[in-house]
């Protein structure tokens, strides 16, 4: 088994959930770079790994909302619509 495949394949955790959104998806969405702020953001505030979509959610929307006032779209391919 490779080591990307080891990765994969593992029991989920904080460190291999943290690598599924940086890693897993085109580099270019917006909405990646959005929630892994938006975790940045939040998670302090917290004691334990759980964090409620009613509290995530507000934070994620301003971090996609300030993306689109600089950018119209959500990748570089000229085809591109936001979302």
């Amino acid at each position: 088994m490779t080591e990307s495949n080891r990765f994969v394949w593992s029991t989920p955790n904080a460190e291999t959930c943290w690598r599924s959104i940086v890693l897993f998806g085109r580099n270019v969405a917006s909405y990646k770079f959005a929630l892994a702020e938006s975790l940045i953001s939040v998670a302090p505030k917290h004691q334990s790994d759980i964090i409620r979509l009613e509290e995530l959610a507000p934070v994620f929307a301003d971090a996609i909302c300030r993306h689109l006032k600089e950018a119209p779209k959500q990748s570089t391919a000229n085809r591109s619509t936001f979302i």
